[in-house]
């Protein structure tokens, strides 16, 4: 029986001769309308941080100001309304920043897309290496590994165990 002949990943290398993979940096154009569109509109995570911080203290004040609230002596009222307001103001003040930080790591990922992209410019071309990671005629680590991984297995990737 025939030994198989080794056969090559999709993204294996060509090492029979000198090729180089060119790398260039993409940009958008800030004139473009799109980008100017994409920059300029507002983001607002969480609007109603302001609201409900509010809210929860016009219900405190109704709680504190009821009738069921009479029995309890006007001091030690006092006292416990003031710590649920300041309680109420604490996670007010913590969901006003949380949504300050939300919206400002929003405006940062949207300007990390306008960064210039690396992106392979041309494609195999004999020559002078130039770009990043391109070393004519040398594989790469996965190729080597996936090659030595095919020879272990007897005769490449197609091998079998005869």
């Amino acid at each position: 029986m025939k030994t198989p002949k080794p056969q090559s990943m999709p993204f294996a290398q060509n090492t029979t001769g000198a090729t180089t993979n060119t790398y260039g940096f993409q940009s958008f154009d800030p004139e473009n309308q799109f980008v100017r569109d994409y920059m300029n509109e507002g983001v607002e995570v969480d609007p109603g941080a302001q609201q409900r911080t509010d809210l929860a203290e016009q219900g405190s004040q109704n709680k504190w100001n009821s009738a069921f609230a009479l029995g309890i002596p006007q001091a030690q009222r006092m006292m416990m309304q003031a710590a649920e307001d300041r309680a109420i103001r604490q996670q007010g003040a913590y969901d006003q920043q949380n949504a300050r930080y939300r919206q400002n790591a929003l405006s940062l990922a949207r300007r990390e897309r306008l960064l210039p992209q690396l992106v392979q410019t041309g494609g195999t071309q004999t020559g002078s290496s130039s770009g990043y990671g391109s070393v004519p005629g040398q594989p790469g680590f996965w190729n080597t590994l996936v090659g030595s991984f095919g020879q272990a297995l007897g005769g490449g990737l197609g091998g079998g165990f005869i």
